[in-house]
């Protein structure tokens, strides 16, 4: 769900709704932190604390987009397993000094070697 001033309704309706993909992994990527899997090309984060420990992710991050004058406090929890996971990342911050919210719920699980 997104919560974002200025945002369309239409827009934010639209980001709500599932949106599923496969993608393949080579065991060097697979094998990188959470942080790195989940950096984003234009997004800056700093102060990254991800953990994964007996099956549960707990990080937070705070994160600077170019389309943000301030940075969003990302934290994010979930579990995994060695073929799936399921995380939930909630954003807050700033958008024109009005409070902001996205959340994002993730999972995914191994469908067999890359083809």
């Amino acid at each position: 769900s997104i919560d974002i001033p200025g945002i369309p309704d239409f827009l934010a309706k639209s980001a709500a709704k599932p949106k599923p993909h496969n993608s393949c992994l080579t065991p060097a990527q697979a094998s990188k932190t959470p942080a790195e899997l989940l950096r984003q090309r234009d997004v800056k984060c700093t102060d990254i604390a991800m953990t994964m420990a007996g099956g549960k992710i707990s990080g937070t991050a705070s994160c600077l987009s170019p389309r943000l004058t301030e940075p969003l406090k990302v934290t994010t929890t979930g579990t995994y397993s060695a073929r799936s996971y399921a995380m939930r990342s909630v954003s807050t911050g700033k958008r024109d000094g009005k409070p902001m919210k996205v959340v994002i719920n993730t999972t995914g699980k191994w469908l067999g070697p890359c083809k």
